[in-house]
Parts: C-alpha cells; sequence; structure tokens
C-alpha cells in the first residue's frame, strides 16, 4: 500500500476523530464483527491538517455491509 501511494502521489491519513460509536464503524456484520476507519487515503496536496472530520454515514444503504464515509 505504502508503494502504490508513493508511486501515485498519495497520502496515507491516520483518522481519529471522536464520534458516537454508530460513525466510527465502517464494516458491520451479522455476527457482530466491526472495523472501525482509521486511515484514509488522500491526494498528496491534502495536508493532513486539513481533515477536520471524518465519519460513517450508517443512513446511506450501498447494499453492502460496508458503510460510506463522510470527510471534511
Amino acid at each position: 500500500m505504502i508503494n502504490f501511494c508513493t508511486n501515485n502521489e498519495l497520502r496515507i491519513n491516520y483518522t481519529f476523530f471522536d464520534h458516537k460509536e454508530q460513525h466510527k464503524y465502517i464494516f458491520n456484520n451479522t455476527r457482530g464483527q466491526r472495523s472501525m476507519i482509521e486511515y484514509i487515503i488522500t491526494n498528496r496536496d491534502i495536508h493532513p491538517s486539513k481533515l477536520i472530520d471524518v465519519r460513517c454515514l450508517n443512513s446511506a444503504d450501498v447494499g453492502s455491509d460496508h458503510s460510506q464515509y463522510y470527510v471534511k
């Protein structure tokens, strides 16, 4: 992943924002397993200090056990 991002001038950003539990998890399955957003990939021109908020949009139905997320 690091090589891919380096070769394509992308940046891996750590995303930790204080949200309700329902807005932290991008993946939920029927067995109760969940995955939290920890990193996102952005254009290298976007400095990490410009990322104001990252949260899951669980209300958006995408036909998957994954959720869309919102980056501000």
